[in-house]
């Protein structure tokens, strides 16, 4: 939430530079960044509040406060206190990844988590990663005024996602002035008498970047370290706990659910393991989770979404597939907004129309991706995406569209023409 905050206000701001295009001009745009972060810690606060109040005023629940740590399979510590439980659920999270990198533990450096101190914001930063979170905070810096420089160390930003959606995500960011490398090997880093300097080699290439600030945006790391896991008994695989399609570890009775896994690293997942291992823990069922159509998006501005099989991975199941299409620049609610980059993208198998993944970029596209996921999990096929009548005129129009491309030249309609 922290960095969805900032990211509106980051937008506020652009859309006032922007306003010249529709008439209105602002002749002084004044930020005070630490009133901007005291904002967000004030978000902060509030939600904090709002979830501590639901667990102390709940009289089923006894909370404590403290660190954690299993003495026994069936024994936890916190503090003075000793806590006997027949079921645990491990709900620790995770906490920024810090990668030994050659040189990082002598330079300063930024995290999503210390970000939020800041009071001032640096002139120029560094962001290294390619995922959600360095791109949101590259997009952030950006658009209140630093410098930016992204180093990313696969071929391409949101390597998960369709190659499409991430060219084109990719395009509009430079577009707002944020530089990108990819496919870059990061050799070293040093303090410089600007903030850091990160030396890579980049397709054969030895080059070096210089900022005020390096930012951290690779990942996160389950918060384990502290659990003292090996007096319950609890094995791990590479820094994550092993774990059974019903969310139990390798002890029967001790559950772990959300970012302390290691994979999806979603609140919206967290949420719903946590339900599903609630109710295995107290009944004694099986329960598993379908993780094939998880909903993603990065709140860059525009919003990137997908769920399902990439195209490329689409391609592989054997199925012959086709492609239905829409770019926001053939929706009148795009043009109305003022914003009409972007595109809707499906995949369905040929024949049947079985929705098999999709991606969007666009305004709204974390909302929007929801519609293809419900459409998708209640086994509908694109059929129903073409045939619903879509409310005039909204960014959903584009969904319709791209089934609607599936099977003939949408180019040729006019805003509302099946």
């Amino acid at each position: 939430m922290p960095t969805k905050t900032l990211l509106r206000s980051a937008e506020i701001l652009h859309s006032l530079k922007e306003a010249r295009d529709r008439g209105i001009v602002a002749n002084s745009i004044t930020v005070n960044f630490g009133s901007v972060m005291a904002h967000v810690r004030e978000v902060i606060r509030n939600l904090s509040g709002k979830y501590q109040t639901l667990l102390t005023e709940n009289e089923n629940i006894v909370f404590f406060q403290g660190s954690a740590r299993f003495s026994s399979p069936h024994e936890l510590e916190i503090g003075d206190r000793r806590i006997t439980s027949g079921a645990f659920v491990l709900a620790t999270g995770a906490s920024p990844r810090i990668p030994a990198l050659p040189g990082l533990k002598d330079v300063p450096f930024l995290t999503y988590i210390t970000a939020l101190e800041l009071e001032k914001l640096p002139a120029s930063v560094l962001v290294l990663g390619g995922r959600a979170v360095a791109l949101e905070f590259a997009q952030i810096f950006s658009r209140f005024g630093s410098k930016v420089c992204l180093l990313q160390r696969s071929d391409r930003i949101l390597p998960d996602a369709d190659l499409e959606l991430s060219q084109e995500l990719r395009k509009c960011l430079e577009e707002e002035g944020i530089e990108i490398h990819t496919g870059v090997e990061i050799l070293a880093i040093e303090s410089a008498s600007v903030g850091a300097t990160v030396c890579v080699r980049s397709r054969g290439d030895v080059r070096s970047f210089s900022a005020e600030s390096l930012f951290l945006g690779l990942g996160q790391e389950p918060n384990l370290r502290s659990l003292n896991l090996s007096s319950a008994g609890i094995t791990s695989e590479n820094g994550s706990l092993v774990r059974t399609p019903d969310l139990r570890t390798s002890v029967s009775h001790i559950f772990a659910i959300g970012d302390v896994q290691g994979e999806n690293q979603l609140a919206t997942v967290a949420g719903h393991e946590g339900a599903v291992a609630a109710e295995n823990a107290l009944s004694g069922k099986h329960e598993i989770t379908d993780y094939t159509w998880i909903p993603r998006a990065v709140f860059t501005s525009p919003e990137a979404a997908w769920s399902g099989l990439t195209e490329a991975q689409a391609a592989t199941t054997g199925k012959k597939i086709q492609i239905g299409k829409a770019a926001f620049s053939q929706v009148p609610r795009a043009w109305t907004h003022g914003d009409t980059r972007g595109f809707v993208k499906l995949i369905v198998s040929a024949g049947t129309g079985e929705i098999l993944g999709a991606s969007i970029l666009g305004h709204q596209a974390g909302d929007l991706i929801e519609e293809v996921v419900i459409a998708a999990r209640a086994g509908a096929t694109a059929d129903l995406l073409r045939k619903s009548i879509h409310v005039y005129p909204t960014f959903a129009e584009g969904i319709r569209m791209a089934a609607q491309a599936l099977n003939m030249d949408i180019s040729k309609l006019s805003c509302c023409g099946e």
